[in-house]
């Protein structure tokens, strides 16, 4: 049927009309990938604050372990849910799998962890004692009775949750990188990151606290051998996991050039 003289969708009017349309699309793209940003960046300050970082300040005499947990430790555990809730409302699915695998996969990479640990402690005494334990007395306040099986509990419970913040520290700066390579290559990319890790634990008060000495001093270099493979096990079982199951999770730099090319933050979720 043929349109009526006027009528046509293709005129120059409608053509200006649909520009302030395409300019309204990508201004809600860049702002959409803002807020994505502000949530990455909210998460790890709070897995920063909320995770390990406390067992330092303890030591260096700033506060009791036990108040920081309580005060600072929990109202983290609160605000991580609250950003996923977010996350779930800005419809961002990287930003929620980042922050749901990083907490699962940090956690779970902590056996690695413990199990090269508990190796070098038991078989080839590289280790002082038992950290989880010490974290218990100190929160639970029996420093001078000694463990038991509630601070047990309360220590191991910390000493999951540490890595747990690593894990969501992990997820939302590495994310999926490198997309083109296998999960070998996330492993390895993990691994670095344990060593990271490694290398700010022998350099911590938490190490001169231990008895060990910082890098071992105290011990000789079995003690930086153990430390640095349980934390090369733990890196690269959470880099392994996080690219098989979280590939898709945009690293933050990534992020970051959404906010620069909206065009880019059409094709993320």
């Amino acid at each position: 049927m043929q349109q009526p003289e006027g009528s046509s969708l293709d005129t120059p009017e409608i053509k200006r009309a649909a520009i302030p349309s395409a300019r309204e699309g990508k201004a809600g793209l860049r702002r959409r990938a803002v807020l994505q940003l502000v949530v990455v960046l909210l998460g790890l300050a709070a897995a920063t604050a909320g995770g390990s970082v406390l067992l330092t300040i303890a030591e260096n005499g700033n506060a009791s372990l036990r108040t920081l947990v309580l005060e600072v430790a929990v109202p983290v555990a609160a605000v991580i849910l609250v950003l996923v809730l977010v996350s779930i409302a800005l419809r961002s699915r990287s930003v929620r799998d980042a922050l749901l695998l990083g907490l699962a996969f940090g956690a779970l990479s902590t056996a690695g962890l413990e199990l090269v640990r508990n190796i070098g402690f038991y078989e080839f005494q590289s280790m002082p004692g038992q950290l989880p334990e010490l974290m218990g007395v100190l929160i639970t306040n029996r420093i001078m009775d000694g463990p038991d099986l509630a601070s047990n509990i309360v220590g191991w419970t910390d000493h999951i949750w540490n890595g747990a913040m690593f894990g969501v520290t992990y997820a939302l700066v590495v994310g999926g990188f490198p997309r083109r390579g296998g999960h070998w290559m996330g492993a390895g990319v993990g691994a670095t990151f344990g060593l990271l890790i490694g290398t700010g634990f022998l350099l911590s008060p938490v190490s001169r606290a231990t008895g060990a000495g910082i890098f071992g001093s105290n011990m000789g270099p079995k003690y930086a051998i153990t430390v640095y493979l349980a934390h090369l096990a733990f890196g690269g079982a959470l880099g392994w996991l996080v690219h098989r199951f979280g590939s898709r999770t945009e690293p933050i730099w990534e992020r970051a050039l959404n906010i620069l090319a909206p065009s880019r933050a059409a094709t993320s979720s």
